[in-house]
């Protein structure tokens, strides 16, 4: 899913999550790593687990020396095997993905209308019939293919709806509504794992007399009842980096990832979908943002360490199992 971007937030009348950091801590981020995969000289973000597909993306720079480092210019795309790293294609356009597995069992990844078969590295571009400024997200799930398709011109009373179709190799079946966001809503972001779906959200909302953006995930069985959660209000003052992991192996709770600026920790939530219970909190060393993931079948973050000092690069590894 795409990560929550940085706005400003304000810190009344919302059950939000600004002020629930941990204290600055004295070990370093490496640590929260038991099983390293990768050294990398380039920082990666572009993580994506599900299905049992493990995928990462490393940075391509026409100055590879500069510092601070630029923008990519592209990205190399990886995933691990049983023997460690293997290089699936390179110079790829995006690092945001999204993994799963076809109709046929095939590991695929998806971004928006691309899809990179995992074997072969192949990119193709889907044809899911709506207007690119219409697609809010796309996630695949063991051969069903979910997508948001936003209203043309979003308003605190149009809908947008959450599509299903089959994905057999690069063929689409018959696009399917699965339901309906609430009022208001956009959808900007999506995972899907274990017959599990996670929203991010948007909306327009007013709150002191002053319009704000709420941000919330939206996270169920595609058909039954969604928990709302990750509640945050764009409006002023600092916003923490908020992002959906992923489920947990029983696929009763949704773990999503809190940071900012100030602590150099990562807190870690797992909610329960149903219910009323409170998220239980355990909190890593380092402070990751994008770069950190859930996979559901080893029950693991896969995350990424950065180096000391100007260094880029780091470490990418497994933590200790998170049920």
């Amino acid at each position: 899913m795409s990560p929550i971007p940085r706005p400003r937030i304000a810190l009344a009348a919302l059950p939000l999550l600004s002020a629930v950091l941990a204290a600055p801590a004295s070990a370093s981020a490496a640590s929260d790593i038991v099983t390293p995969v990768q050294q990398l000289a380039v920082p990666t973000t572009g993580l994506a687990t599900g299905n049992g597909v493990v995928s990462w993306t490393t940075g391509r720079f026409a100055d590879p020396a500069q510092r601070p480092l630029p923008l990519p210019t592209s990205f190399d795309l990886w995933t691990a095997t049983g023997t460690g790293p293997r290089l699936v294609a390179e110079g790829v356009p995006t690092a945001d993905w999204e993994a799963g597995t076809d109709a046929g069992g095939a590991p695929v990844l998806v971004s928006g209308p691309r899809l990179l078969d995992v074997r072969t590295g192949t990119l193709r571009t889907l044809r899911l019939g709506v207007p690119a400024a219409r697609l809010g997200a796309v996630a695949i799930d063991a051969g069903r293919l979910y997508f948001v398709v936003n209203a043309a011109q979003p308003t605190r009373t149009t809908h947008a709806v959450l599509r299903v179709a089959r994905l057999d190799g690069t063929s689409i079946g018959r696009r399917t509504l699965v339901r309906r966001l609430p009022r208001g809503e956009r959808g900007d972001g999506l995972l899907a794992d274990g017959n599990r779906i996670a929203v991010d959200t948007s909306s327009r909302v007013v709150v002191d007399g002053r319009t704000g953006t709420l941000r919330q995930t939206r996270a169920g069985t595609p058909r039954g009842t969604w928990r709302a959660t990750n509640r945050v209000l764009v409006q002023e003052g600092p916003i923490p980096t908020v992002r959906t992991l992923g489920f947990t192996p029983d696929r009763g709770a949704l773990l999503s990832a809190i940071s900012d600026d100030e602590h150099p920790t990562t807190r870690i939530e797992r909610l329960r979908l149903r219910g009323t219970a409170k998220p239980t909190v355990t909190r890593l060393q380092g402070r990751y943002g994008a770069g950190l993931t859930y996979d559901r079948a080893s029950a693991r973050l896969l995350l990424f360490a950065r180096g000391d000092g100007a260094d880029p690069g780091g470490v990418l590894g497994w933590s200790a199992p998170r049920r």
